[in-house]
């Protein structure tokens, strides 16, 4: 019964975690502003579409370069984002 309990649970918890990234959104484009040192950018997608969004030195993955300060306009970035946080930004 308890083991039973324990893997119930264990599932319970796995489905939840991937709600996270189920909701996640993504865009590929370029940085077309960047504000605040790096905290807030402003990409453009292939499609036209311009996403504003925040960047944290602790929830956001950068890889490609140092820091959010590292990024610039003109870089092709693919970002992984969630309302309006950036959850992971790769820079191409």
């Amino acid at each position: 019964m308890v083991k039973k309990a324990l893997v119930l649970t264990l599932a319970l918890v796995f489905s939840l975690s991937l709600v996270g990234y189920a909701l996640a959104d993504e865009v590929s484009g370029t940085i077309s502003k960047v504000a605040s040192g790096g905290k807030v950018i402003t990409v453009t997608g292939d499609d036209g579409k311009e996403v504003e969004l925040k960047v944290s030195s602790k929830r956001t993955a950068i890889k490609g370069v140092g820091s959010a300060k590292d990024l610039k306009e003109g870089q092709k970035v693919t970002v992984t984002y969630e309302g309006d946080e950036a959850k992971s930004i790769t820079v191409k």
